[in-house]
């Protein structure tokens, strides 16, 4: 099977970089799949776990939770730029679930007038709160 280039990469890491044969992405409209000869495109990532299979066999397979950010595919290389991510292997359940409930108390602390006036933050927090879901299912 035909390869492509593909780097994962939040604001304060790179995460991978290397030859890929698949990656399935979790967009904000709907899971899709890229590969090689995929048409550019520029795609919103939603919260959810992100596949990256190196060669053929499933077997090989790398599994990231992913949260916010964008995917892009230029040429032929895929650049997945999320807010949040991290190998699914280290997620911490049991901090995952304690922050979780730590961010519903604060977005129930929310009054109606603070979500109308602010809402980039309420936006943001609930991005968090997504990856932490997805993090302690």
């Amino acid at each position: 099977m035909t390869k492509f280039h593909c780097v994962i990469a939040t604001p304060t890491e790179q995460l991978y970089a290397g030859d890929v044969s698949y990656v399935g992405v979790p967009g904000a409209d709907g899971d899709f799949g890229v590969m090689a000869g995929h048409a550019g495109s520029v795609s919103l990532l939603g919260a959810g776990a992100l596949t990256i299979r190196t060669d053929d066999d499933a077997a090989n397979e790398m599994h990231y939770i992913v949260s916010g950010g964008i995917a892009e595919v230029i040429g032929t290389t895929l650049r997945v730029l999320p807010r949040y991510a991290v190998l699914r292997e280290k997620v911490d359940k049991a901090d995952a679930a304690q922050q979780l409930e730590q961010l519903r108390g604060q977005f129930q602390e929310m009054t109606s007038e603070y979500r109308t006036k602010n809402p980039i933050q309420v936006r943001a927090l609930e991005e968090k709160i997504a990856w932490f879901e997805k993090q302690s299912a």
